[in-house]
């Protein structure tokens, strides 16, 4: 069973931004990512896990409310 996860498309943003990645090129490397930006599809755990590595950022980040200053 697969766990989908909402979280805020201002956090993947920022995540991918804070990584140093233009948000449209990570999107050609890491497709699933538009899908997540537009909300046609919510993330799993797991693939949040693969993220979360990919943008160097521990995994709860992505759960906040809103990017930290």
């Amino acid at each position: 069973m697969k766990t989908e996860v909402d979280i805020n498309t201002d956090i993947l943003s920022w995540a991918i931004e804070r990584a140093g990645y233009d948000v449209r090129e990570f999107e050609v490397k890491f497709p699933k990512v538009s899908e997540w930006l537009e909300q046609q599809k919510k993330p799993t755990v797991r693939q949040l896990e693969d993220f979360a590595r990919k943008v160097h950022l521990p995994f709860g980040y992505l759960l906040l409310d809103e990017p930290p200053e």
